[in-house]
């Protein structure tokens, strides 16, 4: 509401959301690149492990309902390696994101 109308126009919003969405696949971006630790581009079992550690720590939610086999299973669907566009279907999926989505949106609001 960049007027004070109490509105918001139609351009503004794209904007803001576009900018969202962005920085949104950006730090997920960042989160596979951090679990892919030999730097393959995709994610293997014994980084799915660090997956579950990781999220589990942050955001404070169990995420050990599940195994690191079950979880690259969902990821992979039931191949061996994750790539980033499986993570990131996932992810988008997941708790954790609806998370970080709230958390970027109580930040645009500050």
């Amino acid at each position: 509401d960049a007027d004070g109308t109490g509105t918001v126009r139609r351009e503004a919003f794209r904007v803001w959301y576009l900018a969202s969405e962005t920085r949104l696949r950006n730090e997920t971006r960042r989160l596979f690149d951090s679990f892919d630790t030999d730097g393959s581009g995709d994610i293997d079992i014994a980084e799915c492990e660090a997956v579950l550690a990781a999220l589990e720590d942050r955001w404070g939610v169990h995420a050990r309902s599940c195994t690191a086999r079950e979880l690259l299973d969902q990821i992979a669907d039931g191949g061996e390696r994750a790539t980033f566009a499986a993570f990131h279907k996932w992810y988008q999926s997941s708790v954790f994101y609806e998370r970080a989505k709230a958390e970027a949106e109580l930040q645009a609001e500050t």
